[in-house]
């Protein structure tokens, strides 16, 4: 696999010195894409069924991808200094449409029942990181329109793996000001 240079790693250095970020935010979206973008063989196995959710659960079983992943995250984590790590996911529902896409097939409707087998997909991907040095979690819905948010509680597999690393969680909505159905539990 190939290994982050240092080169990158003094960048993020410098440019945390010069803005001083809140946060450090790793869109672990972005590497799985990038690695599906560049796999054959991933992208076909991403095809093998045509179950709800087998992309996915092929996508995020990808064990290079998970190793590229933890790399990036661990080498960030050395030049946060004290600045928050946060992860950050599309919503289990929204992934499971990411998924199918990068594939070339078509994800179908998605109901709270398809983004709760996405989750345990989402949660078991997370769990890559629970040694590493992560402060935070957002689970990011898009532009989803508040009639077409999923419930939260779909979710609960991957809030319980923030919770069990001790890891603030969020969800993050764009299209509403605040969530429609209540708070998070």
């Amino acid at each position: 696999e190939r290994q982050l240079g240092q080169r990158p790693l003094n960048a993020v250095g410098q440019l945390q010195g010069m803005f001083r970020s809140d946060a450090i935010a790793v869109d672990l979206a972005d590497v799985f894409a990038q690695r599906a973008a560049g796999d054959d063989q991933l992208r076909a196995a991403m095809t093998a069924r045509t179950r709800p959710g087998y992309a996915l659960r092929t996508l995020l079983a990808d064990e290079r991808a998970r190793g590229t992943a933890a790399e990036a995250v661990r080498a960030l984590a050395a030049t946060a200094g004290s600045v928050p790590l946060v992860l950050t996911v599309p919503s289990p529902g929204c992934w499971l449409g990411v998924a199918a896409e990068l594939a070339g097939s078509d994800p179908g409707p998605v109901d709270a029942d398809r983004a709760e087998t996405a989750a345990m997909y989402v949660a078991d991907m997370l769990r890559t990181f629970g040694g590493l040095r992560v402060d935070g979690l957002v689970v990011d819905e898009g532009p989803t329109p508040a009639s077409g948010l999923i419930p939260p509680e779909a979710s609960r597999s991957v809030l319980n793996v923030a919770d069990h690393y001790q890891w603030a969680a969020l969800f993050r909505t764009g299209a509403v000001p605040a969530w429609p159905a209540g708070p998070v539990p």
